[in-house]
This record gives structure tokens, sequence and C-alpha cells, in this order.
């Protein structure tokens, strides 16, 4: 006579960017019992966990900024007596770009599971009679795996233009001439940071 368990449990929990609470497990308790003289029995029992988690994050900018500021171009000309004055003020140009990836954060990545399966530890082949075989063959596997991917991908073009300046005071007969421009600045910032993964 011949008596065989086979169990395979199997616990799968994989994790995307939105977890399912998955539980630990584990394998089934199993006895065999009371059988006869020179029976063979045999409890087989296998256990696979699977922790998957796959995180990508991918971004794609492309940015085009331009800022222009212009003063001065004033003219007095042909002024007979008397004094002249010509004034321009500042010109003040500025263009920032910022291009930050997103970011991969695996909090508890196998949502408290862990991707573990635990032995029974209760398997029994208690009672059986003389000369009988009896084995208890257990097989626990876990696997845990965690995939993460960034990719920040920036093309940008920025141009700051500041101009100041190209007064005119021509001709002017009798008395002081003046012409003050002031003070142009054109100011470019480009910052891109890329995507960061956290396990």
């Amino acid at each position: 006579m011949k008596k065989f368990i086979s169990k395979a449990t199997v616990g799968l929990a994989t994790v995307g960017l939105i977890g399912s609470l998955i539980a630990p497990a584990a394998l089934a308790d199993n006895t065999i019992s009371g059988n006869g003289a020179l029976s063979t029995n045999t409890i087989n029992s296998v256990g696979v966990s699977k922790c998957a988690v796959y995180q990508n994050s991918s971004t794609v900018a492309i940015t085009n900024a331009s800022s222009t500021a212009n003063s001065g171009q004033n003219q007095a000309n042909w002024n007979t007596g008397g004094n002249v004055s010509v004034t321009s003020g500042d010109a003040t140009a500025t263009v920032g770009v910022t291009v930050t990836g997103g970011d991969n954060v695996a909090i508890d990545p196998c949502c408290g599971c862990d991707g573990q399966l635990a032995p029974s530890g209760d398997n029994e082949i208690s009672g059986n009679g003389f000369k009988s075989n009896n084995d208890v063959n257990e097989v626990v596997v876990n696997v845990k795996k965690v995939k993460q991917k960034s990719k920040t991908w920036a093309l940008t073009s920025a141009k700051a233009k500041a101009k100041t300046g190209k007064n005119k005071a021509n001709g002017n007969t009798d008395g002081t001439t003046t012409v003050e421009s002031g003070v142009s600045t054109a100011e470019t910032t480009v910052d891109v940071a890329g995507g960061g993964n956290t396990l």
C-alpha cells in the first residue's frame, strides 16, 4: 500500500504603481497516519512566493523661451539755445527654464508580505505500520524582484536680450548736451534635473 500526498501552494504578490495588500502565507499542514505495514507514505509540500515591483518614470520636455528688453533710442536734435539732456533707463531681460524628471519611490514594495512564504512546520506522519517508509519533503522558494527605471530627456532653448542706448543729440547749438544710458542686463538660466529612484 502506498499513500502519496503532493501539495503545492503558490503565493503571488505583484505591485505596480498601485499596491495590493497581501498577507504573508504559510504552507498547509498535512497529516498521514494509520497506514499498514510496509506502506510507503510521502508528503511533498512545495511553496513559491513571488513579490515583483516594476516602476517606470519618463519625462520629456521641449522648451523655447525668449525675453527682450529695450531702452533708449531717444532723440534730441537740432535744438538752439539752452541745455539738452537725454537719459535712457535700465534694460533688464531674464529667462529661466527648469525641467525636473519624475521620481520613483517604492516604500514597503511588497505591501507587507515582503515576498516571504513560511514553512508550515506541522507536517506529520505517525501511527503507521511495521517497516513503513515515511517521508516529508517540504520546499519553500521566496523570490523578491524590484526594478526601477527613470528617464529624463530635455531639449531647451533660452534667449535673453537687453538693449539700452542709441540715443541721439545732434545739431544742437548753444548750451550743454548730455546723453546718459542706463544699465543693460541679460540673464539666462537653464536647470535640468533627472528623476531619482528610491527603495
